[in-house]
């Protein structure tokens, strides 16, 4: 795997869409500071998941988003892809070639794409887990992050040797499961609380269920003979409770009266505030009109005014502008005469200096001949003496390397002597101490002999023992075995069991889930109207309500989807008995304001039928709707004319086909709910969701049967699972019974083990020291022999060297003498060549003074001849430019009396101007008072409007609650309520509250009787049944978390203690590479591996060990630098992104650096920002990054000739 490419558009500095395309080995991004470069390293980090906007060297993640410059506009959205070669598949995806990409907006929207499809963040990053890429891995190091590698804290180290070890995604697993047992921890606590609570409910409910009981046998009983055993209490209940309601029913309708009557009030009062407010808008609408003509009028009037001053204001500053050249232009005149008469004066100055110097220069000529051949003279003799003296010199250095070399002769023959002298007597004591040496050796051996045969015989004991002892051994473990192997079969077949019940009971929870979810919303109708609801709330008061059409019908699965489209809106109608009970229901719905619905009176309804039979037979024809669906005869007219007329084919094709045959005159369904209309209309498509009105019974009782047969199911796995527990439970005895004898057996066999290892070991050591006993008496033999013979050929050598050293000493007195003689002769002509030296660079001194002259006088001539021709044409010219000037001055002088004219007209329309815009400033000030009048009254009439609305919805609200408490407390409506009682006017409202608190506090002296208490104790108990069953689950769940959890820790310390030991080994070896020596460890701060600090130590060649704080910059970044390519050597990334870490080093180091960088090439990909010239040397590709536009960065190519680089 490799990056390919990164795409970035928008993002921060790339302003244009820009693609940079990587291969394998080292790319380098060069370009000046600011350029950008950075950017790219951060455009790869943020597309990797990166939310720190301060990671990002931001404040906001807005500021990613190209914020323009002077030229440009911001971008509104910001993006970056990478691309990668996945042919070798080490990301866990099918593509060969992943393409992750992130897009942001100014609005705060974000998305992640993966080859195009939207995805989490969450899986950008679990796709990249262990692969060294990432946010937090090590295969992006920016500006600034070699410096926190070192100087941060021990702890801060510790994601990049989690990433490098391979343990991040074990502890991001980890966390998980610790968040997870968090959560059942919650849930534990929660389901104790509920259980603790109907534990308290479940026993007063207990008696209550049966104080209930009684209580229905005695209402039973009563109902059988109503005159015997009345229960008076009862009676007296009764009675209250309908006077209470009788009451609260007038309470009810007086309060709605009156606040019906206050709404009217106010909503005239709000009619008439209403109409105010629109007179006075329209009036304001005018005002309006008539206040922005007139500000349009004055700001033209202005904007004129404006103009004409600047145009006065421009040419007055032109005129000045004239007058000051034709001022100019005079002054050049008087300069042009001034010039004339000098040029006139000069030039016969010139003709006399040019003469003079002709002269001076022929008497120089004739002086330096003369001094030249008096140079030439002393120049010879100056190379007659030095080449004498030069002969001497090398006389004497051919004498004295001679005598230097006899010298080293004689020093090396008297050290030769000593040396010699020394050996011999050396010699002489070596051969006595071998002799001596030799005899104690023998003396050894002879002990060393006896010794071995004792220990051999101490071993034929040991190893009878040793076999008798593993024969019982051996048995003992055929029968662990054997037991192991049966533990672990019912192990196995325990876990699948309990795996099978988690997931049974799981299946179960999901299905009853379910199962309350529909059953819930078939008995509250969820779906239907509020309308629908409302009327169905009253089929138990309204006999004459049947019930909604999806109620009274049953449909096949198949047919559901065709059956639900044929009825379409119909399916939520209301069935009713007759047309008055319709008509009852809408005066409801009319006067509670629940909405509209429809209703379908049977005694109105008439059946409908196909008009030509013969369209029930053609092919694809499943049936007439009416005839695939189920229900009471009773409902017959009905469907028929529901569905009489609506054909339900197979599929699309068939029913095009027969639509076209009968010229669409019949309405056609296909089974997968698309339908074709009469006229030719066609209805089809995806549903948005699946909520099946017509499935829901069906569903209810399909639930209710999976429910039952998951119930059964359990119970067999649970008893088979006692069963294998209870086996287990044996052998797991029998095994640690088995383990204790051979643990026994073990410790008596490595008792007798280790004693006879130990005989081995002795014998092996006796024998091996007999051994080295026979080599060194044959070498203290041999260097016996060895010394004799080097004894006598130091005697020989001592006379060769005291024959050839009194030769050399004789010789050395001859070249002494002669030395002396020549040094002499020498140093008597050196003086002679220093006095010529002395005499020629006088003479040439002379030389160089006059040929100096010669030149000066040369050039001031030719300057004299210049000045004189250029004095001639400059005459002529003056002439010519005073006529110009003059002529220019003529035009200046026309084109300000024409200025001056047009001045004095502008001013006079100026102040004209002026003038007008007074007058109408006064009106528009008129206007404007009249307007603001108009908006404050416009606003008093609309606070007096809300004031009104306010307290007109605090009515409402106030009747909606008299509503809701008739309905909460006696399901009573306002109609009924009209119904029930005819209001008296005579009756105070007073009186009314009087009697409903008198009623209340009998009813409250009565005390309870709670007739609900035995469905109460069924629900409560069935629900403690089930909170028992999810306690016992959730402790299940939690103590395998926590096994797993110890498993995954155990996992992890094991592989970084690994790893973490491979890191340091390889830290070291490129330490010692990079700096050419020294040391360099890592060490934890805590024994807990899992969560202790990284301390770094390192000691470059030549210094202390030390703590990394004293190390110099370049010293810091190269050992962190040192660190990374051991990672990448162990766990080498896809790719790797480096920004200028290598700017602290010195060239040398550089070097260095880019060497090692391109042994790492061969399993990683390197793209490398840089401004050093070694990286960019090293590089394969180097990409250029400027900014030609201010603030806009741009991809541009690079030179690389060395003397660029150099420079």
């Amino acid at each position: 795997m490799y990056l390919k490419s990164i795409e970035v558009n928008g993002f921060k500095s790339f302003a244009h869409k820009m693609i940079f395309k990587f291969e394998h080995g080292i790319t380098g991004i060069v370009g000046p500071n600011g350029s950008g470069k950075s950017n790219v390293a951060d455009a790869v980090r943020w597309v990797l998941g990166e939310q720190r906007a301060k990671q990002l060297r931001g404040s906001k993640m807005e500021d990613v988003i190209f914020a323009g410059t002077e030229l440009r506009k911001p971008m509104g959205s910001a993006y970056v892809a990478i691309t990668l070669d996945n042919s070798d598949h080490s990301l866990p995806i099918q593509f060969e070639e992943v393409t992750v990409a992130r897009r942001v907006y100014r609005s705060g929207e974000s998305e992640y794409l993966i080859n195009g499809s939207a995805c989490r963040r969450k899986d950008i990053v679990e796709l990249f887990f262990d692969t060294g890429i990432g946010k937090e891995g090590y295969s992006i190091i920016g500006q600034g992050q070699i410096e926190q590698i070192l100087s941060g804290k021990p702890e801060d180290r510790r994601e990049l040797f989690d990433e490098a070890a391979g343990i991040v995604k074990f502890k991001r697993r980890k966390n998980d499961a610790m968040k997870k047992l968090d959560d059942q921890n919650q849930n534990l606590v929660r389901v104790s609380d509920i259980l603790g609570e109907l534990e308290r409910q479940v026993v007063p409910l207990e008696k209550q269920c049966e104080k209930a009981k009684k209580y229905l046998v005695l209402k039973e009983e009563r109902q059988v003979s109503p005159l015997q055993k009345q229960s008076e209490r009862a009676r007296e209940y009764l009675l209250l409770r309908d006077q209470l309601k009788d009451e609260d029913v007038k309470l009810f309708l007086f309060e709605n009266r009156n606040l019906e009557q206050e709404l009217n009030e106010l909503d005239q009062k709000i009619e008439i505030a209403q109409r105010e407010m629109k007179q006075t808008e329209h009036a304001l609408a005018k005002a309006k009109e008539k206040y922005g003509k007139q500000e349009e009028l004055l700001d033209s009037l202005k904007q004129e005014i404006e103009t004409i001053a600047a145009e006065i204001s421009e040419m007055k500053i032109t005129k000045q502008q004239k007058e000051g050249q034709i001022q100019v232009l005079k002054e050049q005149i008087n300069t042009e005469r001034m010039r004339e008469s000098i040029y006139l004066e000069s030039k016969d100055k010139l003709f006399k200096d040019l003469n003079e110097k002709k002269q001076q220069l022929k008497r120089f000529e004739v002086e330096t001949e003369e001094i030249r051949k008096e140079y030439e003279a002393v120049m010879d003799q100056k190379i007659q003496k030095e080449s004498e003296v030069a002969l001497y010199q090398k006389q004497i250095q051919d004498f004295e390397k001679e005598h230097e070399e006899i010298e080293i002769r004689v020093n090396a023959v008297r050290e030769g002597r000593m040396r010699v002298a020394g050996a011999i007597e050396r010699s002489q004591t070596v051969k006595e101490q071998l002799n001596v040496q030799i005899v104690g050796l023998e003396q050894q051996m002879e002990e060393l002999e006896q010794q071995i045969k004792e220990q051999q015989n101490e071993k034929t004991l040991f190893n009878n023992k040793i076999k008798a002892i593993k024969g019982k051994k051996e048995q003992l473990e055929i029968e662990s075995h054997n037991a192991k192997r049966i533990e672990e079969t019912l192990s196995v077949e325990r876990r699948q069991i309990q795996t099978e019940i988690d997931k049974k009971r799981e299946k179960y929870h999901r299905i009853r889930s379910n199962y309350e979810t529909v059953r819930n919303m078939a008995e509250r109708y969820d779906g239907y109207g509020f309308g629908i609801k409302k009327i169905m709330e009253q089929q138990a008061v309204e006999s004459g309500i049947i019930g909604v059409v999806a109620d009274i019908i049953k449909v096949e699965a198949k047919y559901e989807t065709a059956i639900e489209t044929a009825l379409g809106g119909s399916i939520q109608n209301i069935v009713t008995d007759t047309q008055k009970t319709a008509k009852k229901m809408i005066e409801y719905l009319k006067k509670n304001r629940y909405g509209r619905v429809t209703f379908l009176p049977l005694d109105a309804i008439k059946g409908k039928s196909f008009a030509r039979e013969e369209i029930l037979s053609e092919p694809g024809v499943v049936g007439s709707a009416n005839m695939l669906v189920q229900y009471d005869e009773t409902y017959k007219e009905l469907f028929s004319s529901l569905l009489g007329k609506i054909l339900v084919v197979e599929d699309m094709d068939a029913g095009i086909r027969i639509a076209d045959k009968y010229h669409h005159n019949v309405r056609i369904v296909t089974l997968e709910g698309d339908s074709l209309n009469r006229g030719g209309s066609m209805s089809g498509g995806a549903f948005k969701n699946k909520s099946n009105l017509l499935g829901r019974s069906r569903e209810v009782e399909e639930l209710k049967g999976r429910l039952d047969k998951w119930t059964q199911t359990i119970a067999k796995d649970e008893k088979k699972y006692d069963e294998n527990e209870k086996k287990l439970k044996e052998y797991q005895q029998n095994m640690v019974n088995l383990e204790q004898d051979i643990q026994a057996i073990s410790l008596e066999l490595n008792t007798q083990q280790m004693s006879c290892t130990a005989i081995e070991n002795r014998q092996e050591e006796l024998t091996k020291r007999k051994e080295q006993l026979v080599l060194q008496k044959d070498r203290l033999k041999r260097e016996l022999y060895t010394a004799t013979e080097d004894a006598d050929r130091l005697q020989d050598e001592q006379m060769d060297l005291e024959s050839a050293n009194e030769q050399d000493e004789e010789r050395i007195k001859v070249i002494d003498e002669k030395l002396e003689y020549l040094r002499k002769c020498a140093e008597k002509h050196a003086m002679e060549v220093s006095k010529v030296h002395m005499r020629l660079s006088q003479e040439s001194q002379k030389l160089e003074f006059q040929e100096d002259n010669q030149e000066r006088i040369r050039s001031e001539i030719e300057r004299f001849s210049e000045e004189f021709n250029e004095n001639q044409k400059d005459v002529g010219d003056v002439n010519e430019n005073v006529k110009t000037l003059q002529q220019q001055i003529e035009e200046l002088k026309d084109s300000l009396n024409l200025m001056e004219q047009k001045i004095i007209t502008d001013q006079k329309r100026h102040q004209k101007i002026q003038e007008e815009v007074k007058t109408k400033e006064i009106l528009y000030k008129d206007i404007l008072k009249e307007r603001e009048e108009m908006i404050e009254r416009v606003s008093g009439y609309d606070k007096e409007i809300y004031r009104l609305e306010s307290q007109k919805d605090g009515k409402k609200q106030k009747k909606k609650e008299l509503l809701d408490y008739m309905w909460e407390n006696y399901e009573v409506t306002y109609h009924q309520a009209k119904q029930r009682l005819e209001l008296n006017e005579t009756e105070s409202l007073l009186r009314i509250k009087e009697t409903i608190n008198r009623l209340k506090k009998q009813i409250k002296d009565l005390g309870p009787v709670n007739i609900n208490a035995i469905e109460d104790y069924k629900e409560v108990s069935e629900r403690y049944e089930f909170m028992q069953k999810q306690h016992e689950d959730i402790v299940t769940a939690e103590a395998h978390l926590a096994g797993l959890m110890e498993e995954l820790e155990e996992a992890m310390r094991r592989q970084f203690n690994e790893k973490f030991k491979d890191i340091q080994r390889v830290f070291q070896e490129v330490f010692v590479e990079l700096f050419g020596g020294g040391e360099a460890r890592l060490e934890l701060t805590d024994d807990d591996v899992l969560e202790s600090g990284i301390r770094i130590i390192a000691q470059p060649p030549g210094k202390k060990l030390q703590n990394m704080m004293q190390l110099s910059g370049g010293e810091k970044a190269l050992t962190a630098i040192s660190l990374l390519f051991a990672i990448q050597n162990l766990k080498p990334s896809p790719f790797c992104l480096l920004d200028e870490i290598e700017a602290a080093l010195d060239d040398s180091n550089v070097t260095r650096f880019a060497k090692y960088l391109h042994k790492l090439t061969k399993d990683t990909q390197f793209i490398v920002i840089t401004h050093r010239r070694g990286t960019m040397m090293a590089a394969d590709v180097l990409y250029g990054i400027t900014m030609q536009e201010k603030g806009i960065s741009t991809q541009v190519s690079v030179n690389l000739i060395e003397n660029d680089l150099d420079e």
